[in-house]
Order: structure tokens, then C-alpha cells, then sequence
């Protein structure tokens, strides 16, 4: 748009060196889509039909129907329209995209903000229980620590007396224990001396053992060597007859090779005569080939001097007339030379001086630019590594997040529960919840508590008999496997003497399940290691089951169980202590989070302040930079044309005086060349006899030398087909004579091993006699070891004896020892349980209320005070904190946060929807008036072909139609075409006369109805005889009207037609000359 009314268009691409590409058109900058649309629908585009040559008529006939429906479009003037449409319908599709994408978002921040609606009015309700609770907590922590502190007084006084009774067992048994230990030494000192002769014996069996081995050893390699001796004696008699077999073949092959040496020479014979032969009618042959080419060279030297005589006559006259208005023209253009450098030499002045102002400009910005580009890098290093921290911190957060969903997710499913405890708790069946939900276990114990409680720990708490057959009714009506159930009593449980060294010891419960848990879990006793369990079942009296750390069980009656921990369990315990902490780790990982997204922002808003002054500055340095080279290019271009200004003056001159000497040349050269081309022609004619006679002689000869090469090559392959089978005869001789080599070698090498043999085979009979005797001697050695071993063994018996009897003194001592020990460590293991339990009290007080229990529990008491009703109202309270489920304490502010963002991505949505509606009009809008412009511009087309076609074929007719009327806008285009006297053809059918003429009507009829700003054609014309050229030129005389027409040809006729005309001449070698005439002006003169 904009352009209709200017009469040239300039469009101008600039590249610099940084790779910015920059588009002008008529020194206007604007986008590379700005040059498609103004190239669109003019005819002068990709498709273009306003330039054409001669490899584009071929191309228009092989051009399928939707390729022909691109010229019609040009025609129709849509192309522009279906460019927009593309891009309209690229559009929606981006932004269906993006709206199925905010759907898919909207779906799920529905469903966040449903479930921290939930959450949110939780967390109030959570709140105000848990501080309540936080108070009677801290006077039962309280209470407790004063308890254990009157305990642990007792407990040291009774050590004190056990200490003393301990000292007076042990001083007896030191005794005892000593005469015992003198008498084991000599025991000792006997076995020692067992050991030595049992020893002995051992070596002298094993010796003699190894000498029983040697003499076996022996005996198989006799053997062996026996049976080598036989195998040489019988591969040397192998040998001798594989040699004289291999000597009757060698006679064989040297009578052959004697006859095929005899046959090749013959052969060979017979080829040096046919040779021969061939080279006699070879240079036959090339004498008359010589002669035809002389003759030849005579007619092409004869034509082409008639033809460069011919051509420098008529360049001459064309010559005399350029020379004399060039003459005339250079002296005018000498006096405007003249005065064009003066007005030049001022320009520069005033561009040298811009030149020195913009250089100190860019110095003062090049210095700013460097500061601004280093702080630009420091902010950029910063951004990068907090960048870096926040991602890992999203990481950590993320992976948190998830794993404390599906936490919640499987506690919400109720993985780890049967099938009959998930229906029981989803029905109306009233529970107070299940065992798992009334215990607190220390972190770590989770897996040892679920051993010892085993399925119970999924056992429904119910609140009374009603419930109890309530839940087993409703279970018999829905099988669904086996369930628990327990009924707790009211009574409270008092078995804190008994805890102890026992799992009761790590877990905290409350009422009315804590009597349940105890009687469980009080029979359950923590040992270090399996021999230790094994230790205290043989002391204890009371059946109890014994469980090592490791999760390994020793039942009362006996049995070990142990295993794959991570099979042993549900896992239900420790995935309730993973949420608690996984809840805490959350809160964390958020602040840190927080806390290096806010540091981001602040790095990114100076980063992007300094960037922007930046960016300003280099613009600024970019303009002057342009400025400054434009300024260059000014001075470099005005000093350029001044110089050349200078020396085309010079050259003028030089000019001026050629032209008046080389017209007295012209004159006096046409003069001689009229003789010269009479000369010419009639060698020429007498050159074309003589070359008629000579090739009618070089035929024969080539016949000739045909029929002698096949009778060549037959007697060649006769013979090389001899010497291969000579070849293949030598080689096998060579093959024969070394086979008959090494069978002589190995013959050699067969009889000095056969040798060999013979000797070892006697030295191997004398060594076996050696060792039998040496056998029988070691045999007699060990006999005499025997009687040895019989009496050091009696001693040693009696000398045990002596040992026993002091073993039950020592053992009655031990007995009692064992058990003051025993009341010991009793004492110390329950005032070591005494303290744990201060330290636990402590580290209890410290994690749940962050405070000293020392320095705070007169504070936290309370009076009056109830231990038992406090625990009760904390188990309600416990309940019903369990009731609520897991707390969001962040809920009421993420709720907010996400109900903002709902109304946005909302807008949004609405705003998206808003858009495809608007680009679906646009769409069907550019439809409609496409099918009305393709429609009415092919009617056109038509309308025009049936006026051009008859002209230029004298008569017939030529029609476009759609190959589908299914849809306008994506039919293509055939072209049927009637021929007088002929029926309706398709394009492809006609010859390629009728093809060129055709393909140029139909662009003829296109351009008629809707002409370009120039049309160009390049030898177009060639096909076509002389008829058609004239009603051709008819064609191109009318278009000339509209537009401005350019022609490729060598056709006379069709440069007739020409305004101007331009010819490219070589009037020396190497050298081009452009000649423009203008017929016009010299028709008018």
C-alpha cells in the first residue's frame, strides 16, 4: 500500500558487519514481509508470469493442475489474501494450544483450591486444641521428672550394700580359680606334646601317600611313552607312501605343461599375423581420415572467412556511423565534466569536517559502554549462581512435596490396612480410629514396635460392646477377610515399674488403649544381640519374647525368627514419623526458597536496569557508528568520483582522437573487403564436393579393419585361455614339490624321536624301582609313630581327671557370683532407666515445648493436678486433632494466593476463547473473498483465452476448468484445448510446436487481463516459424501499451518490433562491446 502512484520502486537490502540485516524500499526501512506482500499479486513474485524464457514454456506444459491454479491466483490477486490466511490459521492453532494447556492448568488449580479450601478451615479449629494441650503436656512432664527424681535416690543405696557381698565371693573364687588354671597348664603341656606326635604321624602317612602317587605317576607314563614309540613307527611308514604317491602326480603334470607351452606358441603365431593384418588396414584407414579432415578444415576456413568477411563489412558501416556521433557527443560531455568536479571538491570539504566531530562523539560512548558492559558481567555471574541455588532449592522442595503427597496419598488409600479394616472404617460402624493412630514411637522403633504388635497394630478401637457387634454384622453381611477389633477398659495402665528394657520403654500411648499396649509390648524384651537373648531366656523365669535391634525374635517356646526386615511389616508406624518429618522439612526448604527467589528478583531488576542503559548506548553507538561510516562512504565516494571524473575527462580526449582516425581506417577497409568475400564463396562450394568423395572411401575402410579385430580378438581369447590352463599346471607343481619337501623333513624329525623314545622309556623303569623301595621303608616308620601316639594319650586322660574335680568347686563360686552380679546389674539397669528416663523427660521437654524441664517444671506444675485426667483430656485432644488429619499451617494464606490466580487464568481463558473467535471470522471473511476473486479472475481468463487462442492458432478453442467443483479454493486448474480440425485435448498431448504456442497464448491471455510493471522474455520465440511470429509480434506490440517489454531472440523479425535495440559485440579477442540503436529516432530522422 502506498505505492500505487510511484513510478519506480526501489527495494534495497543492507548487511552489516555485526549480521544485522536492515530492508528499505525506496529508502524506507520495513520488514522482509512487507517485500513478500508488495510482491504479491503483481505477477513479478516467485510465481511470477511477467518473466519468461524459453525453459519456462517446457516447464508451463509439465505443469500439474495446482500448479497452474498459482498463476490464476496471481490473476485473481489472492495470493496476499492466502498469506494472511496461513498466518491466521498458524494462529489459532497457537492459541488452541494455549488454551487447552490453561484448561488442563484451570483443572488443576480447581482442584488445589477445593482442597485448601478444606484445609484452610482445619487449620483454626487445630490451632486452639493444640495449645491447650501444649499446657497439660508441660504439668504431666512435670509431674514425671519429680517421680523419677525420688526414685533414683533409692536405687543408690541399695548399689552400696550389693557392692560389699560382691567383694567377699569374689576373693574366694580368685583361689580356686588359680589352682584350676596350674593344673589345665600341664594339661595344656600334655596336648602339646599329643599335638607333636600326632603331627608326626600325619607327615610320615602323608610322605609315604606322595611316594604311593610317584610310583602310580610312574607306572601310567610307561605307558604312555610305549604307545608313542608305535604311533612314530606308524606315521613313518604313512610318510614313505604319500611320497612316492606325490612323485607319480609330478611326471604327470610336467607331461602336461609340455603339450599346452607347444599349443601356446602356435597361438600366438596366428595373433602377430592378424596384428599385422590390422595395422596394414589401420593406416589405410587413416590416410583417407586425413584427407576427409584437410578437406574439412578447407570448407570451415572457406565458411568462416566468408562469414568474418561478411560480418566486418557490415560492422564496419554500423562502426563509421557510431564513430561520428560518439565523436560528438564526447566533446559535450568534456564541458560538463568541467564543472561536475568543482561542485565536488566542496562537498568533500564539509564531509571531512562531520567525519572529525563524529569520532570524538563515539570515543566519550565507547568509555561508557565498558564500564556499563563489566557491571553487566558481574550481575550476569550473580544471577547465574543464585539462579543455580534457586533451582536446587526447587528441586529439594519439589521432591519434598511429592513424597509427602503420596504419603498422604497411600494414608488416604489406606495401603498398609487389609481389606476388612479399610471397609470397617468407611462404614457408619462408630470407631474411635485404629491402634496405629494412639501411638507415639520414637524415631528408629517403628519397625521393631510393628514386629511385636504384628496385624494388631491395624486393630479398630471401638468404643463399646454395641460397636463391636455393630462392626462384626457388618462385616459378616460384606465379607470382606478378617478384621480386629478392641474394647478398651476404663481402668488406667500401671506398668510404668515394669517398662524397662522392654519395647514399652519407646512408646508413648494414651487412654483407652494404653493398657492394651502395655500388656503387649511389656512381654517384649530389647537384647542387644542373639546370644544374649538366648542369655536371658535361661534366666528369666517368666515367658517373654526377646528382639534384638536388627528385628531378630526369640519366642518364649523357643523359636528364631529373623529376615528381611522390609518384609516383616506394613510399614504404617514409620510412614506416620516420615510425614511428621517431611511436614517440618517442607516448612524449610519453602523459607530458604523464598528467601533466594526474592535475592533473584533484586539481581534480575538491577541486571535489567543496567542492561536497558546499555542497550541505549550501544543504539546510540550504533547510529553514530552508521553516521560515521555513512559519512566515510561519502568522502571515499566523493574522492572515488573526483579521480574518476579526472580521468574519464582524460580519457575523452583520448577518445576524441581514436574516433577521428579510426573513421579514416573504416573508409579505407571497406574498400578491399568486397574482392575478399566473392573470393570466399566460391571456395566454400568447391570445398563441399571434394568432402562427399572422401567419406564414401573412409566407410570401406572401417569395414575392413571390423571384420580383421573380431577374427583378432577370437584367436586372443583362444590363446589366454591355453596360458591359464599352463598357469594353473606350474602352480600345481610347485605345490607337489613342496609337499614331497616335507614329507622328507618330517620323515627325519619321525626317526630321531622314534630315538628319543626308546632311551626314556628305559630310564623310566629304572625310577620306578627306586621308588617301591622307597615306599616299603617309609611304611615300617609309621608303625613305630603309632605306638608312640598310644602312650602319650594315656597320660593325657589322667591328668583331665585331676582338672574336673577343681571345675566343681569353681562352679558352685560362679553360681553365686552370677547371682549378686545378677542383683547388680538389676539395680544399675533400673537406675540406668531411671536416668535415661530424666534425660528423656529432658530432651522431651526441650523438642515439644523448646524449653529446660529443670529451670521450668516449678513453673509448669499445676494445682491441683491430675495425671490421669490430664492424659485422658490429651488423648481427647489427640483424637480429635487426629480427626482433622494433617494441617496446613500455610493454608489460609496459599488459598488466597491461589484463589487469585484462578480469577486470572480465568480472564484469561475468556480472553483466548475471545481471540479464535475473532481469527475464525477473519478466516472465513479471507474464504469468501477468495472464492469470489478466484471465480470471477478464471472467468476472466477464459473470456480472454477465447479471443487470443483463435488468433494465434487461426481458429479453435481453449478453456480452463477446475478438476473438482468440490471446493474452489482447492482445485486445481486443466487446460483443454481444441485445435482446428482436431478434437478437445489435454496440454501434454499436443506436439511440441502446438505446446510452445499454447503455453504462450494462455500467459498472453493472463496478461491482458491484468499486466505487470514490465514484462521480460527470453528467446520465447525460438519455436516458432515465420507465421506465428508475425501474429506473435502482434501480441507483444499490444502488451508494449501497458508495460514496458524486454526481448531475448535472434530472430529478425521479432526485432522489427523493437523501440531499442541492444547487441553485445567482441571486436577484439577477450574483449566485449555493449551497441544500442534507437530505431525510433532513426525511423523518424
Amino acid at each position: 500500500p502506498g505505492y500505487e502512484n510511484t513510478p519506480e520502486i526501489e527495494i534495497m537490502r543492507r548487511i552489516y558487519r555485526s549480521g544485522n540485516t536492515e530492508y528499505r524500499i525506496n529508502g524506507k526501512s520495513c520488514r522482509l514481509k512487507d517485500i513478500h506482500y508488495l510482491f504479491m499479486d503483481t505477477g513479478a513474485g516467485a510465481r511470477a508470469y511477467s518473466i519468461f524464457d524459453q525453459g519456462q514454456v517446457s516447464a508451463f506444459v509439465d505443469m500439474v493442475p495446482g500448479d497452474r491454479r498459482l498463476l490464476i491466483e496471481e490473476v485473481a490477486g489472492i495470493s496476499r489474501f492466502r498469506a494472511k490466511r496461513s498466518e491466521a490459521e498458524r494462529r489459532m492453532a497457537q492459541t488452541k494450544q494455549n488454551l487447552e494447556r490453561l484448561e488442563d492448568l484451570l483443572v488443576e488449580v480447581e482442584r488445589q483450591r477445593k482442597f485448601l479450601s478444606r484445609q484452610a478451615k482445619r487449620t483454626e479449629r487445630y490451632l486452639k486444641l493444640r495449645r491447650e494441650q501444649d499446657q497439660l503436656d508441660q504439668a504431666l512432664l512435670a509431674h514425671a521428672w519429680f517421680a523419677e527424681l525420688g526414685r533414683k535416690t533409692n536405687l543408690e543405696k541399695e548399689r552400696d550394700c550389693l557392692s560389699a557381698d560382691l567383694s567377699g565371693v569374689q576373693a574366694e573364687l580368685s583361689k580356686n580359680v588359680a589352682d584350676r588354671e596350674r593344673i589345665e597348664l600341664e594339661v595344656l603341656e600334655a596336648e602339646e606334646a599329643l599335638a607333636a606326635i600326632r603331627k608326626g604321624l600325619t607327615d610320615a602317612e602323608n610322605i609315604l601317600q606322595g611316594l604311593r602317587e610317584e610310583a602310580s605317576q610312574h607306572d601310567k607314563l610307561l605307558i604312555k611313552e610305549e604307545n608313542r614309540l608305535q604311533s612314530a613307527e606308524k606315521t613313518l611308514l604313512e610318510l614313505e607312501e604319500n611320497g612316492a604317491l606325490i612323485e607319480r602326480s609330478r611326471e604327470g603334470l610336467l607331461e602336461d605343461i609340455k603339450a599346452l607351452k607347444t599349443e601356446e606358441a602356435s597361438y600366438r603365431v596366428d595373433v602377430s599375423d592378424r596384428e599385422k593384418w590390422i595395422g596394414e588396414s589401420e593406416a589405410a584407414r587413416n590416410q583417407v581420415k586425413e584427407s576427409l579432415e584437410a578437406v574439412k578444415v578447407q570448407l570451415v576456413d572457406a565458411a568462416a572467412r566468408h562469414a568474418r568477411l561478411d560480418s566486418k563489412r557490415n560492422g564496419l558501416r554500423d562502426r563509421e556511423d557510431r564513430l561520428s556521433r560518439r565523436l560528438e557527443l564526447r566533446q559535450n560531455e568534456l564541458h560538463g565534466i568541467s564543472e561536475h568536479i568543482k561542485a565536488l571538491q566542496g562537498d568533500l570539504k564539509r564531509h571531512e569536517k562531520k567525519v572529525e566531530e563524529t569520532r570524538a562523539e563515539l570515543d566519550s560512548l565507547s568509555h561508557d559502554e565498558k564500564g556499563m558492559e563489566s557491571a553487566v558481567s558481574d550481575l550476569r555471574g550473580s544471577l547465574s549462581a543464585t539462579v543455580e541455588k534457586r533451582h536446587k532449592a526447587d528441586s529439594e522442595l519439589a521432591s519434598c512435596r511429592a513424597r509427602l503427597s503420596a504419603l498422604k496419598t497411600i494414608d488416604a488409600s489406606g495401603e498398609g490396612f487389609s481389606k476388612a479394616t479399610n471397609k470397617l472404617l468407611s462404614s457408619d460402624v462408630s470407631t474411635l480410629g485404629v491402634l496405629a493412630d494412639f501411638l507415639e514411637v520414637k524415631p528408629g522403633w517403628e519397625h521393631l514396635v510393628e514386629i511385636a504388635l504384628g496385624h494388631g497394630i491395624q486393630a479398630l478401637i471401638v468404643p463399646d460392646m454395641e460397636a463391636c457387634d455393630k462392626a462384626m454384622s457388618f462385616l459378616k453381611d460384606h465379607p470382606s477377610g478378617r478384621a480386629s477389633l478392641i474394647i478398651p477398659g476404663k481402668d488406667r495402665c500401671k506398668v510404668e515399674e515394669k517398662k524397662h528394657g522392654t519395647l514399652l520403654e519407646f512408646v508413648s500411648t494414651e487412654h483407652p488403649v494404653d493398657k492394651v499396649v502395655a500388656d503387649i509390648l511389656v512381654n517384649w524384651k530389647m537384647a542387644p544381640d542373639l546370644k544374649t537373648a538366648f542369655n536371658l531366656r535361661n534366666t528369666d523365669k517368666k515367658a517373654l519374647f526377646y528382639i534384638t535391634r536388627d528385628g531378630e525374635i526369640l519366642t518364649p517356646w523357643g523359636e528364631l525368627v529373623f529376615g528381611d526386615k522390609d518384609q516383616a511389616s506394613s510399614g504404617i508406624l514409620a510412614r506416620k514419623a516420615e510425614v511428621s518429618a517431611l511436614t517440618i522439612r517442607e516448612k524449610e526448604f519453602h523459607e530458604s526458597y523464598m528467601q533466594i527467589r526474592s535475592k533473584e528478583d533484586k539481581i534480575s531488576k538491577e541486571l535489567l536496569k543496567t542492561e536497558t542503559k546499555l542497550k541505549e548506548v550501544n543504539k546510540k553507538k550504533s547510529r553514530i557508528l552508521e553516521d560515521l561510516a555513512g559519512h566515510k562512504q561519502e568522502v571515499d565516494s566523493l574522492l572515488m568520483e573526483i579521480e574518476a571524473q579526472k580521468e574519464r575527462s582524460q580519457r575523452i580526449d583520448l577518445e576524441i582522437e581514436e574516433a577521428k582516425e579510426e573513421i579514416l581506417d573504416v573508409e579505407v577497409s571497406l574498400e578491399g573487403l568486397e574482392e575478399a568475400v566473392e573470393v570466399a564463396v566460391s571456395a566454400r562450394i568447391e570445398a563441399e564436393g571434394q568432402i562427399k568423395g572422401r567419406e564414401d572411401a573412409l566407410r570401406q575402410q572401417e569395414q575392413v579393419l571390423s571384420r580383421r579385430r573380431k577374427a583378432l580378438e577370437e584367436y586372443r581369447i583362444k590363446m589366454a585361455r591355453v596360458q591359464t590352463q599352463l598357469q594353473e599346471r606350474e602352480q600345481e607343481l610347485g605345490r607337489l614339490v613342496d609337499q614331497k619337501d616335507r614329507i622328507v623333513r618330517d620323515r627325519e624329525t619321525m626317526l630321531v624321536e622314534k630315538q628319543s623314545l626308546a632311551v626314556r622309556l628305559e630310564n623310566r623303569v629304572g625310577s620306578l624301582k627306586d621308588v617301591r623301595l622307597r615306599v616299603e621303608a617309609k611304611e615300617n616308620n609309621v608303625l613305630m609313630e603309632k605306638r608312640h601316639l598310644e602312650e602319650a594319650e594315656t597320660k593325657y586322660d589322667r591328668t583331665r581327671q585331676a582338672v574336673a574335680g577343681l571345675q566343681g568347686k569353681v562352679n558352685d563360686l560362679q553360681t553365686r557370683l552370677r547371682a549378686i552380679e545378677e542383683r547388680v546389674h538389676q539395680n544399675e539397669l533400673v537406675l540406668s532407666e531411671v536416668e535415661q528416663g530424666l534425660v528423656y523427660l529432658k530432651k522431651t521437654a526441650m523438642d515439644r515445648h523448646r524449653a529446660d524441664i529443670e529451670e521450668f517444671c516449678d513453673k509448669w506444675r499445676i494445682s491441683p493436678f491430675s495425671p490421669d485426667e490430664a492424659k485422658e483430656r490429651i488423648s481427647d485432644i489427640t483424637r480429635k486433632v487426629d480427626r482433622l488429619g494433617s494441617v496446613n499451617l500455610a493454608a489460609v494464606e496459599e488459598y488466597k494466593e491461589l484463589e487469585d490466580r484462578w480469577n486470572y487464568l480465568n480472564s484469561q481463558k475468556d480472553d483466548l476463547i475471545s481471540s479464535i473467535e475473532d481469527l475464525e471470522q477473519a478466516i472465513g471473511r479471507i474464504n469468501r473473498t477468495c472464492r469470489t476473486r478466484f471465480k470471477e479472475a478464471l472467468d476472466s481468463v477464459n473470456e480472454s483465452l477465447s479471443r487470443v487462442f483463435p488468433l494465434l492458432f487461426e481458429g479453435g478453442t481453449a478453456k480452463l476448468n477446475l478438476t473438482s467443483a468440490d471446493d474452489i479454493l482447492d482445485s486445481g486448474i486443466d487446460y483443454l484445448i481444441q485445435i482446428p480440425g482436431k478434437r478437445i485435448q489435454y496440454l501434454n498431448l499436443l506436439s511440441g510446436g502446438e505446446k510452445a504456442l499454447a503455453a504462450m497464448a494462455l500467459i498472453l491471455a493472463i496478461y491482458f487481463i491484468k499486466p505487470g510493471p514490465f514484462c521480460l522474455l527470453d528467446e520465447v520465440d525460438a519455436a516458432l516459424d515465420e507465421a506465428n511470429t508475425v501474429r506473435f509480434n502482434r501480441f507483444i506490440k499490444k502488451i508494449s501499451e501497458q508495460s514496458q517489454v524486454l526481448l531475448i531472440t535472434h530472430n529478425q523479425k521479432v526485432m522489427e518490433i523493437a523501440d531499442v535495440l541492444y547487441g553485445v559485440t567482441m571486436e577484439d579477442k577477450g574483449v566485449s562491446r555493449l551497441v544500442s540503436v534507437d530505431l525510433v529516432e532513426n525511423s523518424g530522422s
